[in-house]
This record gives C-alpha cells, structure tokens and sequence, in this order.
C-alpha cells in the first residue's frame, strides 16, 4: 500500500524503528521477541502523535502481516519484507537488515516521505536507524533497552551464583553476543543522542562502551495512567470473581525467558508459604498461544511444582488483556528476573497501588528507593527474597507505606506523556 505525506513538507514525522518480534497495532505480548520494548515504543508513538507529531513505525514484514497498519490517529506501522516469510529470533536478524534499510528508501522514494528524526529500538533496529539516518541526513537517537555486555555479564554471574557451568561456545551460538556488543558499539558511537533507560545503564554505555557523558540521556519507560491505577471496590470484585483469582495471592507477570526468574520465586514461595500458608502465588506469564519454547518452560515450572508439592499453592492463569485487574488484587507484586533492564510490568504494579519486590539486578535499582517506594532483593538469594515477601504480607503498615509511595513515584515520573516530552527535549537540543 502506498501512503502519500498529504500534509505536506511542513508535517512534523518522526520515525520509530523497533524491528523484532510480532509487531502488531495490538500486540500479542509473550510471544516471541515480543514484550515490554512493543509496548514502549507503541506508547511512546501515540504520546508523541498527542503532541502534534505524526509517527510511522518501522519493522520487518513476515508471514501474512500487511504492509501497514494504523495504531490510532496519526500512529502507523509499516512493514518492509527482509529475510523471508518466517519469524527470526532477535540474535540472529542482523544479516537480513539491510534488505529492510534498502526497501524503506525505495519505500520512503515511492512515497515521498521525509522525516524531522529517527528513534530506533534495541541493536537491530539501531543498526537499521544508523545506516538510514546516514542515507537522509537526518537526527537519530538510539535506545538500546538492553546492553550486550551487562545481559552477557549477568548471566554468567547468575551461572557462577547458582553452581552453573556455561559452554561459552553454546552462550555465544544462542545469543551473537560478539556480533551484539561489537554493533551496539558502533551504533551509539554514530547516534547523535543514546537515550539509556537507568542510571547504571548509562554508566555501563559511557564506561564499557565508551561513550561520551554529554551524548547520553537517561529516559526511562512509561506507562499509561488511565489503564494502570487504582479501581475501585465494586470493579475489583468483578474482576476477582471473572478471572476466580484466590483471596490473598502474589503475582508475578512476564514474558517466559531463561532470565526472568520464575523457578527463583516458585523456590521463595516455598518458604513463604511456610510462614504464611493461606497465600498463593499467581503467574501471569507466557503468550495468548503457547509457542514450543514456551510450552516446554511451563512444563518445566509445573515439574517443579509438583516435586515441591506445592499445586495448591503455585497457580498458573493463562493470558489476559485486562492485566491491571490481576495487579490491583494482588497483595505484592514481585519482579524476580536474574537480567531485567527495566521491569515495566512493576510500573504498571505500582501504579495500581500494589506494593513490589523487586530484583537488585535490574534498571529500577537506581530509580527507586529501598524500603519507601520498593522493597529490593536479589532472586536467587532465596532468603532474601522470600524475607522482603514475608515482611510485605505480615506488617500491615509497612505495606500501606510501600502501596503509598510506590503509586505516587509511579504516577509523577513514569507516564508516557512525561517521557515523550523528554524525547523532544532531547532532539531539540541536539547540533547535526
């Protein structure tokens, strides 16, 4: 489909570029390659489209998904075909990329489409938005989301950590960890602007990659303050009774990946259950439709629940589009992940009012503090998390207090609107 720029040269037009996983104007969250970074940059799209700008994003065209499709007013996706008809795991996408570079100039030609600056999204997309803001002389900010040598780092401490032995040639076979961080490197170093989204990933872009402080901005994620906040009493027991969620439970909600910790929790809840045994814990993880890998992780979870007996306790509840519902009846949420560069879904959390446990490993680490708006522990010191659990259940004042601050921290620093206004802050302050 051709889409002519019928506004005319003076329209303001941003370019996003987030090139992996099922990109959809309602995204499937949980199947491959495809989470908390879709729902960034869709959200991110529609702030900025409130603030006057039109906003086309960029992503690969595989199997049956239409070359374009709008998200909401002035928000479109467009699709440029690369590597054929089959999905391609984030890892290994670089080779096929600069078909997609190639088709999007031939694209933007045909319909003469100019851009005031391009945003992209992770190494893949970064790689993409370098070589096509070199092509249109044009700004590009890069947000890597998650940073190679810290993903690398992580998972070989958490092997370290846990009595693990990692086959190097295997971890490299499975994540192109050398091509990653080589790329990222030489990405940031053309970027006019790298957005990191903590203050400790800003220190690893600046110190393991070299980057220099002035062209490094920390933005973190949003979320939407309509959707996720608190609901009220009548609309809670709706939802309880709906989704036949127990009376007092733990949540703990994601994508399923070897680093987000699931196994780590069900072993805590072992011993918080032993502390407090009428609580249950609930996972919200995985896709709408199970994908092998995922299907086989689950299993693996389920084993282990049975070899710990705790069937009763551990409870898996399948995929839901109204998620602030869970979070609201919830009584502690726990973000448990090894490796986690932000942890959106304990935003979300928060901004509905329930209080969090949160990993030491993660990017809300540095944005957050301990014992007011949180409460922190690294996941596989099982004491330790399954302590911060307890003490969140057990003192009633201590709960409130978190419940308090968390929605208040969440609702005055991380909306979309804030976030998108910083972007432009930024851009506007750049010299090309």
């Amino acid at each position: 489909m051709n889409e002519t720029n019928s506004k005319g040269k003076d329209e303001k037009r941003i370019l996003m570029i987030s090139t992996h996983g099922y990109f959809e104007a309602q995204p499937s969250y949980g199947l491959p390659d495809t989470g908390g970074q879709v729902a960034y940059v869709i959200e991110l799209s529609l702030a900025l489209a409130k603030l006057g700008y039109k906003v086309d994003i960029l992503t690969r065209q595989f199997a049956d998904f239409p070359q374009h499709e709008e998200v909401g007013e002035k928000v479109s996706i467009i699709r440029v075909s690369c590597g054929g008809r089959d999905f391609i795991p984030k890892e290994y996408l670089a080779e096929y990329l600069p078909d997609l570079v190639n088709g999007f100039i031939k694209y933007c030609r045909i319909n003469g489409l100019k851009y005031d600056f391009i945003d992209s999204h992770y190494w893949d997309a970064g790689f993409v938005g370098m070589k096509l803001a070199e092509s249109f002389g044009i700004p590009h900010i890069f947000t890597p989301h998650s940073i190679g040598f810290w993903k690398k780092m992580q998972m070989e401490r958490t092997a370290v950590e846990q009595g693990a032995t990692l086959n190097e040639d295997e971890l490299e076979r499975h994540h192109n960890f050398k091509q990653r961080i080589r790329t990222e490197k030489t990405i940031m170093t053309r970027a006019n602007q790298v957005i990191a989204t903590s203050p400790h990933q800003k220190d690893l872009i600046t110190g393991d990659y070299g980057i220099p402080e002035e062209k490094t901005d920390v933005i973190t994620p949003g979320f939407d303050p309509n959707k996720y906040r608190r609901i009220d009493e009548n609309s809670l027991k709706k939802a309880i009774a709906k989704h036949g969620l127990p009376p007092r439970f733990i949540l703990s909600v994601g994508r399923i990946t070897e680093y987000k910790g699931h196994d780590l929790l069900i072993e805590a809840m072992k011993y918080v259950c032993r502390e407090i045994p009428d609580v249950k814990l609930v996972l919200r993880i995985g896709s709408k439709e199970l994908h092998e890998n995922e299907a086989k992780k689950i299993n693996e979870l389920l084993q282990m629940v049975r070899k710990l007996g705790m069937e009763k306790q551990v409870l898996f509840y399948d995929y839901v589009e109204d998620i602030e519902s869970f979070y609201n009846a919830a009584e502690v949420f726990v973000l448990p992940s090894t490796y986690e560069p932000f942890g959106m879904v304990a935003i979300e959390a928060m901004a509905c009012g329930t209080p969090a446990v949160l990993t030491t490993e993660g990017g809300l680490r540095d944005l957050l503090q301990d014992e007011e708006d949180a409460l922190f522990a690294d996941p596989v010191d099982t004491e330790a998390m399954t302590k911060s659990i307890v003490r969140l259940l057990q003192d009633k004042s201590l709960h409130e207090h978190i419940s308090r601050n968390g929605c208040d921290k969440a609702h005055n620093r991380f909306t979309w609107d804030s976030i998108a206004r910083r972007i432009l802050e930024t851009v506007g302050q750049l010299e090309v």
